[in-house]
């Protein structure tokens, strides 16, 4: 049991890793279109 464990476990820690930047790069990508999209509209108004 112990010596199975760091495989899955190391497993487990890289899809988060994965899911976690792939997360990231999206709401960067949507905050900085939140952002162009508020600049605008302040720029219009």
């Amino acid at each position: 049991m112990y010596r199975t464990t760091p495989c899955w476990f190391k497993c487990v820690v890289m899809y988060m890793c994965t899911a976690m930047r792939k997360w990231l790069v999206e709401v960067k990508y949507e905050l900085r279109q939140f952002v162009i999209c508020i600049y605008i509209y302040g720029f219009m108004m």
